[in-house]
Protein backbone atom coordinates (compact mmCIF):
# COMPACT_ATOMS: atom_id res chain seq x y z
CA UNK A 1 0.00 0.00 0.00
CA UNK A 2 1.01 3.32 -1.03
CA UNK A 3 1.67 5.75 2.04
CA UNK A 4 -0.34 9.25 1.64
CA UNK A 5 1.85 11.72 3.39
CA UNK A 6 -0.59 14.53 4.79
CA UNK A 7 0.84 17.85 2.64
CA UNK A 8 -1.32 20.78 3.52
CA UNK A 9 -3.37 21.43 6.57
CA UNK A 10 -6.99 23.26 5.58
CA UNK A 11 -9.67 24.69 8.06
CA UNK A 12 -12.73 25.88 7.02
CA UNK A 13 -13.71 27.84 10.04
CA UNK A 14 -17.56 29.57 10.42
CA UNK A 15 -18.92 31.99 13.63
CA UNK A 16 -21.83 33.88 13.44
CA UNK A 17 -23.19 36.45 16.31
CA UNK A 18 -25.21 38.76 14.50
CA UNK A 19 -28.10 37.31 13.30
CA UNK A 20 -30.69 38.92 11.05
CA UNK A 21 -33.48 37.66 12.31
CA UNK A 22 -33.24 35.53 14.82
CA UNK A 23 -31.63 35.63 18.69
CA UNK A 24 -27.85 37.07 18.52
CA UNK A 25 -24.77 35.33 20.18
CA UNK A 26 -22.07 36.90 21.81
CA UNK A 27 -19.21 34.65 21.93
CA UNK A 28 -19.86 32.23 18.52
CA UNK A 29 -17.29 34.62 16.28
CA UNK A 30 -14.64 35.26 18.67
CA UNK A 31 -14.74 31.78 19.82
CA UNK A 32 -14.13 30.77 15.96
CA UNK A 33 -11.60 33.07 15.34
CA UNK A 34 -8.74 32.60 17.82
CA UNK A 35 -9.30 28.88 16.81
CA UNK A 36 -8.38 30.03 13.48
CA UNK A 37 -5.64 31.96 14.07
CA UNK A 38 -4.47 29.05 16.88
CA UNK A 39 -4.33 26.90 13.47
CA UNK A 40 -2.85 29.44 11.17
CA UNK A 41 0.24 30.32 13.71
CA UNK A 42 1.12 27.15 16.08
CA UNK A 43 -0.49 24.56 13.34
CA UNK A 44 0.62 25.97 10.03
CA UNK A 45 -3.03 25.71 8.32
CA UNK A 46 -4.47 28.02 5.51
CA UNK A 47 -7.75 29.29 7.00
CA UNK A 48 -11.42 30.04 4.87
CA UNK A 49 -12.91 31.95 7.67
CA UNK A 50 -16.29 32.81 7.95
CA UNK A 51 -17.83 35.28 10.41
CA UNK A 52 -21.39 36.98 10.66
CA UNK A 53 -22.22 38.71 7.44
CA UNK A 54 -20.07 36.49 5.17
CA UNK A 55 -22.38 33.51 6.39
CA UNK A 56 -25.87 33.73 4.72
CA UNK A 57 -27.64 31.09 3.48
CA UNK A 58 -25.82 32.04 0.03
CA UNK A 59 -22.38 31.88 1.08
CA UNK A 60 -22.75 28.42 2.54
CA UNK A 61 -24.71 27.49 -0.55
CA UNK A 62 -21.40 28.69 -2.48
CA UNK A 63 -19.15 26.76 -0.48
CA UNK A 64 -21.01 23.11 -0.18
CA UNK A 65 -20.67 24.13 -4.40
CA UNK A 66 -17.20 24.58 -4.39
CA UNK A 67 -16.80 21.79 -1.93
CA UNK A 68 -19.09 19.12 -4.22
CA UNK A 69 -16.50 20.14 -6.99
CA UNK A 70 -13.76 19.06 -4.46
CA UNK A 71 -12.31 23.10 -4.61
CA UNK A 72 -12.34 25.65 -1.56
CA UNK A 73 -11.66 29.14 -1.37
CA UNK A 74 -8.34 30.19 0.13
CA UNK A 75 -7.12 33.69 0.03
CA UNK A 76 -9.41 34.66 -2.60
CA UNK A 77 -8.75 31.90 -4.41
CA UNK A 78 -10.38 28.89 -5.86
CA UNK A 79 -7.84 25.80 -4.98
CA UNK A 80 -8.57 21.64 -6.22
CA UNK A 81 -8.71 19.58 -2.92
CA UNK A 82 -6.25 16.68 -2.76
CA UNK A 83 -6.09 13.15 -1.41
CA UNK A 84 -2.92 14.43 0.70
CA UNK A 85 -4.71 17.14 2.35
CA UNK A 86 -6.29 17.43 6.24
CA UNK A 87 -9.26 19.35 6.23
CA UNK A 88 -10.83 20.68 9.41
CA UNK A 89 -14.55 21.86 9.65
CA UNK A 90 -15.39 24.21 12.50
CA UNK A 91 -18.89 25.54 12.91
CA UNK A 92 -19.77 28.27 16.18
CA UNK A 93 -23.74 29.27 16.12
CA UNK A 94 -27.05 28.52 16.38
CA UNK A 95 -28.10 24.67 15.79
CA UNK A 96 -32.07 23.84 15.07
CA UNK A 97 -33.68 20.61 15.40
CA UNK A 98 -36.74 19.06 13.76
CA UNK A 99 -38.53 16.11 15.23
CA UNK A 100 -39.06 13.37 12.98
CA UNK A 101 -42.95 13.85 12.64
CA UNK A 102 -41.89 17.42 11.10
CA UNK A 103 -39.08 15.70 8.95
CA UNK A 104 -39.50 15.48 5.21
CA UNK A 105 -37.67 12.01 5.63
CA UNK A 106 -39.29 11.10 8.76
CA UNK A 107 -36.63 11.01 10.84
CA UNK A 108 -35.38 13.81 13.61
CA UNK A 109 -33.01 16.60 11.53
CA UNK A 110 -30.47 18.96 12.34
CA UNK A 111 -29.68 22.32 11.04
CA UNK A 112 -27.06 25.05 11.24
CA UNK A 113 -28.66 28.51 10.65
CA UNK A 114 -27.16 30.76 8.83
CA UNK A 115 -27.09 34.71 9.43
CA UNK A 116 -29.60 35.76 7.46
CA UNK A 117 -32.01 32.50 8.85
CA UNK A 118 -35.52 32.62 9.73
CA UNK A 119 -36.62 30.42 12.05
CA UNK A 120 -39.95 30.27 10.13
CA UNK A 121 -38.84 29.47 6.77
CA UNK A 122 -36.99 26.02 6.54
CA UNK A 123 -35.27 26.92 3.25
CA UNK A 124 -33.21 29.42 4.93
CA UNK A 125 -31.81 26.66 6.92
CA UNK A 126 -28.70 24.44 6.40
CA UNK A 127 -29.45 20.85 6.54
CA UNK A 128 -26.53 18.89 8.77
CA UNK A 129 -27.13 15.66 6.28
CA UNK A 130 -25.92 17.77 3.46
CA UNK A 131 -23.07 19.45 5.21
CA UNK A 132 -22.05 15.98 6.34
CA UNK A 133 -22.34 14.31 3.28
CA UNK A 134 -20.51 17.07 0.86
CA UNK A 135 -17.13 16.97 3.29
CA UNK A 136 -17.47 12.72 3.52
CA UNK A 137 -17.49 12.54 -0.23
CA UNK A 138 -14.19 14.88 -0.49
CA UNK A 139 -10.74 12.84 -1.31
CA UNK A 140 -8.54 14.38 1.70
CA UNK A 141 -6.83 12.36 3.82
CA UNK A 142 -8.13 13.12 7.37
CA UNK A 143 -11.15 14.90 7.86
CA UNK A 144 -12.12 16.30 11.17
CA UNK A 145 -15.90 18.00 11.80
CA UNK A 146 -16.07 20.09 15.35
CA UNK A 147 -19.43 21.69 15.99
CA UNK A 148 -20.12 24.22 19.06
CA UNK A 149 -24.13 24.66 18.53
CA UNK A 150 -27.57 23.61 19.95
CA UNK A 151 -28.40 20.33 18.61
CA UNK A 152 -24.83 19.47 17.27
CA UNK A 153 -25.41 15.67 17.85
CA UNK A 154 -27.93 15.10 15.13
CA UNK A 155 -25.73 15.26 12.66
CA UNK A 156 -24.04 11.71 13.84
CA UNK A 157 -27.65 10.63 13.42
CA UNK A 158 -27.13 10.90 9.42
CA UNK A 159 -23.09 9.11 9.72
CA UNK A 160 -22.54 5.26 9.26
CA UNK A 161 -22.14 4.21 13.12
CA UNK A 162 -18.97 5.83 14.73
CA UNK A 163 -16.97 4.67 17.86
CA UNK A 164 -14.42 6.51 19.55
CA UNK A 165 -10.71 5.27 18.79
CA UNK A 166 -9.11 3.02 21.31
CA UNK A 167 -6.86 5.55 23.70
CA UNK A 168 -3.32 4.33 23.66
CA UNK A 169 -0.14 6.68 24.06
CA UNK A 170 1.01 7.79 20.18
CA UNK A 171 5.07 7.94 19.73
CA UNK A 172 6.53 9.45 16.82
CA UNK A 173 7.58 6.31 15.68
CA UNK A 174 4.19 5.27 15.49
CA UNK A 175 3.00 8.66 13.69
CA UNK A 176 3.68 7.20 9.75
CA UNK A 177 0.86 4.46 11.02
CA UNK A 178 -1.39 6.78 11.99
CA UNK A 179 -1.56 8.87 9.54
CA UNK A 180 -1.72 5.96 6.63
CA UNK A 181 -5.39 5.30 6.75
CA UNK A 182 -8.43 7.76 6.18
CA UNK A 183 -10.43 9.72 8.71
CA UNK A 184 -13.83 11.19 9.65
CA UNK A 185 -14.68 11.95 12.71
CA UNK A 186 -17.12 14.19 14.19
CA UNK A 187 -16.66 16.05 17.87
CA UNK A 188 -19.76 18.32 19.12
CA UNK A 189 -20.58 20.33 22.36
CA UNK A 190 -23.74 19.33 22.26
CA UNK A 191 -25.92 15.88 21.97
CA UNK A 192 -28.88 15.53 19.86
CA UNK A 193 -31.43 16.91 22.29
CA UNK A 194 -28.90 19.69 24.04
CA UNK A 195 -28.58 22.92 23.98
CA UNK A 196 -25.03 24.36 24.04
CA UNK A 197 -24.01 26.20 26.65
CA UNK A 198 -22.76 29.64 26.48
CA UNK A 199 -21.29 30.47 29.55
CA UNK A 200 -19.98 28.46 32.54
CA UNK A 201 -21.92 27.65 35.39
CA UNK A 202 -21.26 26.98 39.50
CA UNK A 203 -19.28 30.68 39.04
CA UNK A 204 -16.60 29.70 36.92
CA UNK A 205 -14.86 32.39 34.96
CA UNK A 206 -18.66 33.37 34.42
CA UNK A 207 -17.88 35.50 30.93
CA UNK A 208 -14.25 36.67 32.01
CA UNK A 209 -12.84 34.88 28.88
CA UNK A 210 -15.69 35.68 26.72
CA UNK A 211 -15.37 31.69 25.34
CA UNK A 212 -17.77 29.35 25.64
CA UNK A 213 -16.79 26.23 27.91
CA UNK A 214 -16.40 23.73 24.32
CA UNK A 215 -14.32 26.65 22.86
CA UNK A 216 -12.03 27.58 26.21
CA UNK A 217 -11.04 23.83 26.62
CA UNK A 218 -10.65 23.25 22.58
CA UNK A 219 -8.17 25.89 22.61
CA UNK A 220 -6.49 25.13 25.95
CA UNK A 221 -5.54 21.63 24.32
CA UNK A 222 -4.85 23.29 20.68
CA UNK A 223 -2.81 25.92 22.46
CA UNK A 224 -0.56 23.36 24.85
CA UNK A 225 -1.65 26.83 27.44
CA UNK A 226 -2.72 24.97 31.01
CA UNK A 227 -3.51 29.06 32.03
CA UNK A 228 -1.28 28.27 34.99
CA UNK A 229 -3.19 25.02 36.19
CA UNK A 230 -1.78 21.90 37.11
CA UNK A 231 -3.01 19.83 34.15
CA UNK A 232 -1.31 16.33 33.75
CA UNK A 233 -3.56 15.21 31.31
CA UNK A 234 -2.76 18.04 29.05
CA UNK A 235 0.89 18.23 29.80
CA UNK A 236 0.64 14.36 28.76
CA UNK A 237 -0.16 15.20 25.48
CA UNK A 238 1.57 18.00 24.76
CA UNK A 239 4.25 15.80 25.47
CA UNK A 240 3.41 13.57 23.01
CA UNK A 241 3.61 16.54 20.32
CA UNK A 242 1.05 14.99 18.41
CA UNK A 243 -2.45 15.47 19.36
CA UNK A 244 -4.93 12.49 18.17
CA UNK A 245 -8.82 12.96 17.67
CA UNK A 246 -8.98 10.18 20.69
CA UNK A 247 -6.89 12.53 23.16
CA UNK A 248 -9.12 15.50 21.86
CA UNK A 249 -12.22 14.08 22.50
CA UNK A 250 -11.15 12.85 25.99
CA UNK A 251 -10.36 15.86 27.03
CA UNK A 252 -12.69 17.93 26.32
CA UNK A 253 -15.07 15.37 27.43
CA UNK A 254 -13.99 15.02 30.46
CA UNK A 255 -12.81 18.26 31.58
CA UNK A 256 -16.63 19.56 30.37
CA UNK A 257 -18.05 17.01 32.64
CA UNK A 258 -16.59 19.21 35.36
CA UNK A 259 -18.96 22.52 34.72
CA UNK A 260 -21.36 21.41 32.84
Amino acid sequence: MIMVRIKRNLAIIIGIDRYSHIPKLKNAVFDANSVANVLQERHNYQVLRLFDETATKEKFSQLLENLQNKKIELEGKLTQLEKSDRLLFYFAGHGFDEEAEDSEEGKPAGYFMPQDADANDQKTWLSMKEVYETLTNLDCHHLLIILDCCFAGRISWVSKGRNAARPRKLYKQNYDRYIKHSTQPIITSASYDEEALDSFRFGKRADKNGHSPFAYFLLKILTGNSNGEEDKFLEAIIDGQVITTHELFTYLQKELRKVA
